[in-house]
């Protein structure tokens, strides 16, 4: 059962399971917690798992300002994490989740003890992103309904071939989900998307990060593929890079045991 922060005038929804050393987990941008499912599951045995939605996703409410920046979401983390009075605690986050958590680590490099960056870019957003998912999102923004065929072209370049034979519970309750969203939630789900496809290049100071980092990414994620991991792991003292097989966009979907295995290493180093 979900849990609320109330910040801004609304609320961003988080669960909160296990006992031990605390670690954060956001996941991608257009997923709710269930995406982490199976890692809580496992790893809720030894830690403290703390599952937190953007606003406008899961259960949060919606966005508190028309606009919004990676940065500005980092903040509101932040205030999240004051909130439960944690002092130090590991993230891991996925997609907007690790593009989040980079920010945070930036700015907060004493609070974050590991830092866990999946599917996820730091760079500039590439053309090819730009001309796909960009144009999905600006096509949401004009029609204002999310039809099937977005759904569609979303979740397969989320997940494998293989993953929608494995995972069709999940991915049909995702797709669900979507053709049947509340239209309120567009505006702040489209402004976020800005905030993801539109975002500022952060590359560069990832040198100034310390603490243990792992990057992942799928062998057959198009969004962010295995070249964009290694450039991350390459700019940070220590950090691992683990390319896990037949996993697309949501890799702890599409290879739970593998994924939650990379994390679990990662937690080893707190």
């Amino acid at each position: 059962m979900a849990k609320t922060f109330s910040y801004k005038n609304s609320t961003l929804a988080y669960q909160d399971e296990g006992q031990g050393y605390p670690i954060v987990f956001i996941g991608s941008y257009l997923c709710d917690r269930s995406m982490w499912k199976n890692q809580i599951q496992h790893l809720s045995s030894k830690y403290r798992c703390i599952v937190l939605e953007i606003w406008d996703h899961g259960q949060s409410g919606h966005l508190p300002t028309p606009t919004t920046t990676l940065d500005q979401l980092a903040d509101d983390v932040w205030a999240f994490v004051e909130h439960l009075e944690l002092n130090r605690f590991g993230f891991i986050g996925l997609s907007i989740g690790g593009m989040i958590g980079a920010r945070l680590a930036l700015k907060h490099p004493q609070a974050v003890s590991v830092l866990g960056l999946l599917n996820t870019s730091l760079k500039e957003e590439s053309q090819e992103v730009l001309d796909t998912q960009g144009a999905l999102l600006n096509v949401v923004a004009q029609e204002q309904t999310v039809s099937q065929e977005t759904v569609n072209q979303v979740s397969s370049s989320f997940h494998t071939e293989s993953s929608f034979a494995q995972n069709a519970h999940y991915i049909n309750q995702w797709s669900d989900s979507w053709l049947n969203v509340d239209i309120n939630r567009l505006r702040g789900v489209i402004a976020i998307g800005h905030a993801v496809f539109y975002r500022a290049s952060i590359i560069d100071q990832l040198n100034q990060l310390e603490m243990p980092t792992l990057s992942l990414t799928g062998d057959k994620d198009a969004i962010f593929p295995p070249e964009i991991a290694e450039e991350i792991a390459d700019r940070i003292k220590g950090a691992r890079c683990v390319i896990v097989k037949d996993a697309s966009h949501i890799s702890p979907i599409d290879q739970p045991q593998i994924v939650t295995e990379a994390i679990e290493n990662l937690l080893s180093k707190i």
